[in-house]
């Protein structure tokens, strides 16, 4: 998501319409743009970024999984191209 902020800041365009335009809902954005600027504020004072590591595991006949730190899992239909999965966990 923090792609899709960087871009919002770049532009400072209208949020709704923004959204829109990407298909995401406004609340979802307005909560990644409150933890992007809490990581930039965090960076300012020394801190440092938070990146999560995931793990992929194949289920059986499903496709794989994605499993977050925090427990959420992602169910995959069909084999993605490791291109792919590394585009999906560059959006979070």
């Amino acid at each position: 998501m923090y792609p899709l902020v960087e871009q919002w800041l770049e532009r400072r365009e209208n949020q709704k319409d923004f959204c829109s335009f990407h298909r995401l809902p406004l609340a979802v954005f307005a909560y990644w743009l409150r933890k992007y600027r809490e990581e930039e504020a965090a960076g300012e004072n020394g801190g440092e970024r938070k990146f999560a590591a995931l793990s992929v595991r194949q289920e059986a006949a499903l496709g794989p999984v994605v499993e977050f730190p925090d427990g959420v899992k992602v169910q995959l239909s069909g084999t993605p191209s490791a291109s792919y999965l590394r585009e999906l966990a560059g959006q979070c």
